[in-house]
């Protein structure tokens, strides 16, 4: 692709903006593409994250494929998936039971033990 318009074909965009609606749904991460005098940028943020991916750039001067595209937002699909799995993924295992019952005042503080 070697122009603004050739990007927006592709995408089967008629502005800017409908093309980064059809990224952003196209992608599990949401990725973005901002137009560039020269290219076009494409990332994406990490969100439950302070992480961002990208901007990554193709330039029209390279005149770049859509496989190209696809392949570099596949990328930052993965890397974003990476991402969010470090910023979100908690080890939800149980804690160790204790060793000995807790003790309140001294005393045993399983309910069953106290009288009534």
């Amino acid at each position: 692709m070697k122009t603004k318009q050739d990007v927006l074909d592709w995408l089967g965009a008629d502005s800017e903006e409908s093309a980064a609606r059809a990224i952003y749904k196209a992608t599990e991460c949401g990725a973005w593409i901002r137009f560039e005098d020269d290219g076009i940028a494409l990332g994406s943020i990490v969100e439950g994250s302070d992480a961002e991916v990208g901007p990554y750039h193709l330039k029209y001067a390279d005149d770049f494929e859509p496989a190209e595209v696809d392949n570099l937002l596949d990328d930052i699909n993965a890397e974003a998936d990476v991402l969010w799995h470090e910023a979100n993924d908690y080890d939800l295992e149980a804690p160790e039971p204790f060793d000995d019952p807790p003790r309140i005042f001294g005393q045993s503080a399983g309910y069953l033990d106290s009288p009534l």
